[in-house]
């Protein structure tokens, strides 16, 4: 059985902390964005969508 956590203890307080600094790095770094991003570029050298979740060995000289 889980405990419930002890939303004014230190512990969870830290917790809190931690997640909301690496919400923020994650943010920071285009992590809401990174997809899309990364599906322009891949469209922008000629690959069409449906090649955009085949893996590397699929294509010639991978």
């Amino acid at each position: 059985m889980r405990m419930k956590p002890n939303r004014g203890s230190q512990a969870y307080q830290q917790l809190i902390e931690r997640f909301s600094d690496a919400m923020h790095e994650f943010e920071r770094l285009g992590g809401y964005t990174m997809q899309s991003n990364a599906e322009k570029v891949l469209s922008g050298l000629g690959f069409s969508e449906s090649d955009f979740h085949k893996k590397v060995k699929a294509f010639s000289g991978g």
